[in-house]
């Protein structure tokens, strides 16, 4: 299982909640443990449009603006569209993990943490 939160608690996998819980072998695993962890999608921090680019950029230097100011944001629309990439922009803005709103949470057994500090023993 990859990519989840325990509690606030970010997990990019299982021997990350293993350490985060302090479990190194199976004696430090109660029996019958189990825990619900919530599942967690990696979501671009934010997209930008040419039309969210030109409203921030106006808003920014609403002092600068001339009161009537359709054309001129027409022409500084104009500009970012003829001067950004926003698809390399896009692809290029960092992903955070997120909880995923659209799944159910899962379900940690002890058995799943015995083969993960088995492994971690074996390393």
């Amino acid at each position: 299982m990859e990519n989840f939160f325990y509690d606030d608690h970010f997990c990019s996998g299982l021997e990350d909640l293993a350490v985060h819980l302090d479990f190194y072998s199976a004696e430090d695993i109660p029996e019958g443990w189990s825990c619900e962890v919530a599942l967690a999608v990696g979501e671009p921090i934010f997209q930008l449009t040419a039309n969210d680019l030109q409203g921030i950029l106006c808003d920014v230097y609403s002092e600068r603006m001339p009161e009537e100011s359709d054309y001129v944001d027409e022409q500084i629309l104009q500009a970012i569209k003829a001067s950004i990439d926003f698809e390399k922009l896009n692809a290029a803005i960092p992903t955070i993990y997120y909880l995923n709103s659209k799944s159910t949470d899962a379900t940690i057994t002890r058995e799943d943490m015995l083969d993960v500090v088995e492994s971690m023993s074996s390393e």
